[in-house]
C-alpha cells in the first residue's frame, strides 16, 4: 500500500511537470510580462515587483535558453536596482540571440543605466538607431536640462553620421561646456558662428552683448524656433524677446580666472509679474519676480567666480501666459560682464 502511494505520487509530480513544461515558454513569459507592466505602473508596491521577478525566476528555470524571459527578468531587476544582475541577464540573452534587436536596445540601456557609457555606445551603434534619431534623443535630455546625457547622444549621433556634427555644433558645444568636456574646444572650433565673431571677457574691461544675440536654447518647431537660433528677431530692435517658457544662453570665453559681476539687464514688460531665472553654466543662480509692468530696465547681477576657459550664460523665462488678451514675454536688453573689484 506504501509502495502503491509512492507511485501515485510520483506519477502526480510528473503530470505536474509535463502539464507545466506543456504551458510552454510563451505562457509564461507573457504572464511574466503582464506581472511586470503591473510592477511598472505600481513600482512603489515592492511586492509587485518581488511577484514579476519570481515569476520570470521559475520560467527561466524551466527554458533556460528562452531570450524573452532573460529580458523580462533583466527588466524586473532594473525596476529593484538590481542593476549588475540585469546587466548579466541581458549579456547572456544577446550571446543566446545577437542578431534580437530588442536585446541589443535592452543590454545597451542597462549598460547606460550602470554607468558604462563606451559598452553601451558599443550595443547603440548595432541597435539599428539612425543618427537623427539618436540627436532627438539628445533633444530630450537637453529639454530636461539632463546636460551631460544629452552630450553622450549628440556623440552617438556624430558616430553614426560625423555629417551631423556641424548641424549638431551649438548644442555640443553648450552642452561640453556644462558637462565640462574635453572635446569643447573642439565642438566650439565646429561653430561657423565663433569664427566670425568670439565674445570674451577680459579682466579690465567690460563685456556688453545686446539681448538679442543670445541663443534659443529651446526650441519650438511649430513656430519654426530651433535650438541656437538668436533671440533678435529685427536688426533695429537690439533686444532679445522670449516669447515663450524656455531659455537663451551665450557662449563666452573667459581670458583668465577671476571674479566676476554678471549684470542682466531685462525688461519690466506687461502683464506683469515677469518670473525670470539667471545663472551660468547650466546652474540657475537667481530668480526674480519682475512687476512693475512699465517697460523700465531692471538689472540682476550676480558675482561669480568663472575659471579661464568657456562659459555658458543663460536666461530662462518661466511664467509665459496670455493674461487678459495679453501676451506675457520676457524681454532681455543686455548681458554685462566685467572683473568684480571684490
Amino acid at each position: 500500500m506504501r509502495l502503491l502511494v509512492i507511485e501515485v505520487g510520483a506519477l502526480l509530480f510528473l503530470l505536474l511537470i509535463t502539464i507545466t513544461l506543456s504551458l510552454g515558454s510563451s505562457f509564461y513569459a507573457g504572464l511574466g510580462f503582464r506581472a511586470l507592466i503591473n510592477a511598472q505602473l505600481h513600482s512603489n508596491q515592492r511586492t509587485k515587483v518581488e511577484y514579476a521577478a519570481e515569476i520570470f525566476e521559475f520560467a527561466l528555470s524551466l527554458f533556460p535558453t528562452d531570450v524573452r524571459i532573460y529580458r523580462g527578468l533583466a527588466r524586473t531587476y532594473l525596476l529593484c536596482d538590481k542593476i549588475e544582475e540585469a546587466v548579466n541577464l541581458l549579456v547572456k540573452a544577446y550571446e543566446l540571440n545577437p542578431q534580437n534587436t530588442l536585446n541589443i536596445i535592452d543590454l545597451a540601456t542597462a549598460y547606460d543605466i550602470n554607468e558604462q557609457t563606451s559598452k553601451a555606445d558599443i550595443f547603440w551603434l548595432k541597435s539599428g538607431f539612425s543618427a537623427d534619431q539618436m540627436a532627438r534623443k539628445g533633444d530630450d535630455y537637453l529639454r530636461s536640462e539632463s546636460f551631460e546625457s544629452a552630450l553622450i547622444w549628440y556623440e552617438r549621433s556624430v558616430k553614426v553620421d560625423p555629417n551631423t556634427k556641424q548641424k549638431l555644433a551649438f548644442r555640443l558645444a553648450v552642452v561640453s561646456i556644462i558637462s565640462k568636456d574635453a572635446n569643447v574646444v573642439d565642438y566650439i572650433a565646429a561653430l561657423q558662428t565663433l569664427e566670425d565673431k568670439e565674445e570674451v571677457a577680459r579682466p579690465n574691461e567690460t563685456l556688453e552683448i545686446a539681448g538679442g544675440q543670445l541663443n534659443w536654447l529651446s526650441d519650438f518647431p511649430q513656430w519654426g524656433i530651433n535650438f541656437g537660433d538668436m533671440l533678435l528677431s529685427s536688426p533695429n530692435l537690439p533686444d532679445g524677446t522670449l516669447w515663450w517658457n524656455g531659455q537663451a544662453v551665450k557662449i563666452v570665453r573667459i581670458a583668465a580666472t577671476e571674479i566676476y559681476t554678471v549684470t542682466f539687464e531685462l525688461v519690466n514688460t506687461s502683464p506683469p509679474p515677469i518670473e525670470i531665472a539667471v545663472g551660468v553654466d547650466g546652474r540657475k543662480i537667481q530668480s526674480v519676480s519682475l512687476s512693475k509692468g512699465d517697460n523700465t530696465p531692471q538689472p540682476i547681477s550676480i558675482t561669480i567666480e568663472l575659471a579661464a576657459g568657456f562659459h555658458t550664460f543663460h536666461v530662462w523665462f518661466l511664467n509665459n501666459d496670455i493674461v487678459e488678451g495679453q501676451d506675457r514675454d520676457a524681454i532681455i536688453r543686455r548681458i554685462l560682464i566685467h572683473h568684480s573689484l571684490k
